[in-house]
């Protein structure tokens, strides 16, 4: 005897049905849950059951009670999605740095009857503070002595509390030690606009000098009471003298590539090559790309001969970006290789010989 599918259908939903009738009115999935990382993921505040709690309405309607409490208090509606989830609708947006609690009443009812036995609570906590960019950025090298500290933050922090959160430390010689400084809202029209606090030194940065500046968990933004989950820590360095450190090429490197000199502080290829001379004499081409940047590894397109040795000559006078500038004669030396071996053939049928023998 064969049973029609319809029949079947029918036996399955009320199976369904009775199934979720002995079970009670349970909570199955909610929406934010613990810590959040972005607005979007509490906008609305979600929560399924088990069975249909409301009858299905052709369009659902927004209303102003539901069988959900939040607190802190928070001004909104309630929307039906179904028969079976029920959303609320913040009517702006949370405030950051908040951990708010979501409760289900126990005694809620479904459409059959069923009531939650027991309270459902969970709870889930807005955007917290969190450092998004700095100026100087982190492991930046060369920086100005002069230079302030730029941080922000993803949301809006009280420069007066910020300066008990934030560390600065100035390493050297073997300690550390902690310079003084303020802290202010940046000025409009900062790199970092909104949200973003300088700190200003008490006195200007050391030469040569490593600083890590250290924001410590636990610093609030303005709007709750909840801190930064974690220690946020970036280290820069200060431009030191100007020294000519060495020749980055090695020995019997190939002559067709850029000759590369190394310096410890920036310095303009073009101010270089008037500062250069070489023995052999080699002469260097006017090039505008020489022109367009300062770098601490300036390369320097030279018409070199294979297997070579050159001496090089810097001459008093060459100054990096922050004018600094090298007083003495400079020399160093390198040596050329031989050129790459290289064969070049024309498609088709060739002949390759060789004059002399082979070795």
């Amino acid at each position: 005897m064969k049973i029609p599918a319809v029949s079947i259908l029918i036996i399955l939903l009320c199976t369904s049905v009775t199934l979720g009738q002995q079970q009670g009115v349970s909570v199955v999935v909610v929406t934010p849950l613990g810590q959040t990382q972005s607005f979007d993921q509490y906008q609305t505040i979600v929560a399924t059951f088990n069975q249909p709690m409301v009858a299905l309405a052709e369009v659902p309607q927004d209303e102003g009670t539901g069988p959900m409490i939040v607190e802190p208090a928070v001004a909104g509606k309630f929307r039906w999605m179904g028969t079976s989830t029920l959303t609320f609708i913040p009517s702006k947006r949370l405030p950051y740095g908040t951990q708010f609690t979501v409760r289900i009443p126990a005694g809620t009812k479904s459409v059959s009857g069923q009531t939650l036995q027991d309270e459902y609570t969970w709870e889930f906590q807005t955007v917290r503070p969190a450092v998004i960019s700095t100026n100087p950025y982190g492991n930046q090298q060369f920086v100005e002595l002069d230079h302030g500290i730029l941080l922000r933050f993803n949301q809006k922090v009280d420069p007066a509390v910020v300066g008990k959160y934030i560390s600065l430390e100035e390493h050297g010689a073997g300690a550390v030690a902690y310079p003084p400084f303020t802290t202010q809202i940046a000025p409009a029209g900062a790199q970092f606009g909104d949200n973003s606090i300088l700190l200003t030194p008490a006195h200007p940065f050391k030469r040569g000098t490593s600083y890590t500046v250290r924001c410590n968990h636990g610093l609030p933004g303005v709007e709750g009471p909840l801190g930064m989950i974690s220690d946020f820590v970036f280290s820069f360095t200060t431009y030191g003298e100007l020294k000519f450190v060495r020749v980055y090429n090695v020995d019997g490197f190939n002559p067709a590539q850029n000759l590369e000199l190394i310096f410890t502080n920036p310095v303009s290829p073009k101010d270089l090559i008037a500062h250069l001379t070489f023995i052999p004499p080699l002469v260097i081409e006017p090039d505008e790309y020489y022109e367009e940047y300062t770098t601490e590894q300036p390369s320097l397109r030279l018409p070199l001969k294979a297997e070579q040795e050159y001496a090089g000559i810097l001459t008093p006078g060459l100054s990096d970006r922050f004018n600094n500038t090298i007083t003495d004669t400079v020399r160093f030396r390198f040596r050329t290789g031989s050129y790459p071996p290289r064969v070049g053939m024309t498609t088709g049928q060739g002949v390759l010989e060789a004059y002399e023998a082979h070795r």
